[in-house]
This record gives structure tokens, C-alpha cells and sequence, in this order.
């Protein structure tokens, strides 16, 4: 971690629905019947995940439905120091086939420009996650969550 750098980082938010959102690389594997086993749709992590990934995704838990998270992608060379002010945060390893990336709802919502990770190959991950239980109390209160309560921090670097 003493040589890493942050190359370059994009801020940005999406529409969670159904309680999850995905990071996921244009070329779509799970569409390409000629890639080899391994590259299924997207699914949504299991109840004790934050994360899961398989080839070309990465879906993410949210802490409450129908809401516009704030999303922060970084790329960086080396691994990024840890960050201890985020309530959750999982490690992954993600495998992508064009190295660029989108966020993107359930719905078909999609960000607007690719986040570019430096070309094919996998890639070491870091989600963190906070203003997760805030969102769910304000869920509870007034039956809205306001936009980007809840925020995620999402770090890249090769492998």
C-alpha cells in the first residue's frame, strides 16, 4: 500500500431497486453463449452480502428499496489504503472482457459514460457502504429515502 495512487475517480448515482444496483462491464458476458461456463446474469448477494460478483458484474446490496444512492468509483495503481469512517465494506476480485464499467439499476437504468478500469482482466475490489441504517429510518419515518443518504465507495486495482 505505500506505492498505491489514486489515477483517477468518478462520482456519480443510480436507482436501486429491489434493494441491489451492479457495476457492470459493457461487454455483457452473460449474453455471449461462445464465453465459457461461469458467465451467468447478474444476481443479487445473499442476505449476509454486500457484495457478489461473477464475470462482467458486480451487484451490491442496498440497505432499503427505491432510492438514488451516491456512488464514488476510483481506480487506483496498488491497493488503496483502508478506509475506517464507512460502516461495511467487502473485498472482490472482479474478471471483466472490456474494462469498462457502468453503474446500473435493475430497471435499465444506466450511468451515462463508462468509468474506465485500464482494459480486460480482473480486477481487486473494495465496496464500502455507509448511511445504510440512516436510510432505513428515514424509509420507516416518512416512507422516502432522501437522495444520496446512502453512499458507496468502490475502489479498483489490478491485479
Amino acid at each position: 500500500m505505500a506505492d498505491s495512487k489514486l489515477l483517477t475517480s468518478r462520482s456519480d448515482s443510480v436507482q436501486v431497486d429491489y434493494s441491489i444496483f451492479y457495476i457492470e462491464d459493457e461487454g455483457e458476458a452473460w449474453f455471449d453463449s461462445a464465453l465459457p461456463q461461469g458467465a451467468v446474469p447478474p444476481e443479487a448477494p445473499a442476505d449476509d452480502e454486500l457484495v457478489r460478483t461473477g464475470l462482467d458484474w458486480i451487484s451490491i446490496a442496498s440497505n432499503v428499496n427505491y432510492h438514488v444512492a451516491g456512488v464514488r468509483l476510483e481506480l487506483w495503481r496498488g491497493e488503496p489504503p483502508q478506509q475506517d469512517d464507512w460502516e461495511a465494506h467487502a473485498d472482490v476480485a472482479f474478471s471483466c472482457t472490456t474494462g469498462n464499467v457502468y453503474l446500473s439499476g435493475t430497471g435499465g437504468t444506466q450511468s451515462e459514460e463508462a468509468f474506465e478500469l485500464g482494459g480486460p482482466g480482473t480486477y481487486h475490489g473494495r465496496v464500502h457502504s455507509r448511511g445504510r441504517e440512516e436510510a432505513r429510518e428515514a424509509l420507516g419515518t416518512s416512507g422516502e429515502v432522501p437522495e444520496r443518504m446512502e453512499q458507496y465507495l468502490c475502489q479498483f486495482w489490478a491485479e
